[in-house]
């Protein structure tokens, strides 16, 4: 489980509609690089032919915006701009799933520890019989798979001066309740208002769902 950089204890396990969200927030940078938030910057994909990432391209954009870069373009608008960038933000969102092991208990009928007796017939031809009551219970314990769901978001930005990588940004959860999409625009909204351009990041962090917003 250590590739993911996430513990198993941080799977979420609630009942009913949950009201949190758990995710890691993740990144490495170049202290020496200088990040103009007024350069122009390009964002793309390293695979053309990655159209799940591809479609977030707007949302990671916005989110750039938002945090105050103001000349973020995709590769067509780049194009219509006349632009020439300093930089880009690669982009990767990705689903994973994988399994893990463990022991728990297993239920069945077992005895109660109480039985009934019913009888027929009179004197010395009256015939009995017991039957032992059973109820729902622990039989055992044995060893089970469970499955967990991991999503990533992870932007690499490029000076492309140097074409050198001089930062690398992720966010990620072990969130099974709430659908791929609206985990993929958390993840990116979270990871880039939370990424520090001067320092090194890793940490584990919790947030309400927006209100309105239900999970299951």
């Amino acid at each position: 489980m250590n590739k993911y950089l996430f513990p198993l204890s941080a799977i979420i396990v609630l009942s009913g509609c949950q009201t949190t969200i758990e995710a890691r927030q993740y990144s490495v940078l170049d202290p020496e690089s200088n990040f103009n938030a007024n350069k122009p910057i390009v964002v793309a994909t390293f695979d053309e032919n990655d159209l799940s990432s591809k479609y977030y391209i707007r949302a990671v954009i916005d989110a750039l915006k938002e945090r105050g870069f103001t000349n973020v373009y995709s590769l067509r608008e780049l194009a219509e701009s006349n632009s020439t960038p300093v930089a880009a933000a690669y982009i990767k969102l990705e689903e994973k799933y994988d399994t893990y092991t463990y022991e728990s208990a297993d239920y069945g009928m077992v005895d109660s520890g109480y039985s009934t007796t019913s009888c027929t017939g009179f004197g010395i031809t009256a015939t009995c019989n017991t039957t032992k009551q059973k109820t729902y219970g622990v039989t055992g314990k044995s060893t089970k798979t469970g499955t967990m769901v991991y999503h990533s978001f992870a932007l690499h930005y490029y000076d492309l001066a140097t074409k050198k990588k001089v930062l690398f940004t992720m966010g990620s959860t072990f969130d099974k309740s709430c659908n791929s999409d609206f985990l993929y625009k958390f993840l990116i909204d979270e990871t880039i208002s939370r990424t520090d351009f001067e320092r090194p990041q890793d940490y584990k962090y919790k947030i309400k769902l927006p209100e309105g917003v239900k999970c299951k």
